[in-house]
């Protein structure tokens, strides 16, 4: 309790808050809990990360696409370009792969240029060769 007896008034000489906001009264939004997500941290570092790992696990040790070696050597290899070349994923080590967690262990930009790239990579890797192309 403040000393004066009023609590809103000590939350406005501390914060310079003076009263909610009219935003508060709206049924789709509140100014505390209510704001949007953002993409990296929702989707690049959370949803896309476990997807990714989910669909690895399936793809790697179920249907034995590729190895976890061959995806590494993909991840390492790939030209991402001059501009991409401090944003590179990195290499995804066995136990990551195998851990509980939903993690990859990626940063954001690493994973958005995992997910732009894969099909870049994996076609590249695994183009049958036809006379067309010699």
């Amino acid at each position: 309790m403040s000393q004066n007896g009023n609590d809103e008034e000590d939350v406005a000489v501390e914060t310079g808050i003076c009263h909610a906001s009219i935003l508060n009264q709206s049924k789709y939004l509140h100014v505390v809990g209510g704001l949007p997500g953002d993409a990296m941290h929702d989707i690049l570092e959370g949803v896309l990360q476990y997807e990714a790992k989910e669909f690895l696990k399936y793809a790697m040790l179920d249907e034995k696409y590729l190895s976890l070696q061959e995806l590494n050597d993909l991840i390492v290899g790939f030209d991402y370009g001059y501009s991409n070349d401090k944003n590179r994923p990195s290499a995804i080590n066995r136990r990551t792969l195998h851990a509980t967690h939903n993690s990859l262990k990626q940063s954001g930009i690493g994973m958005f240029n995992n997910l732009i790239n894969t099909g870049f990579k994996t076609t590249k890797a695994r183009a049958p060769v036809s006379p067309l192309n010699k």
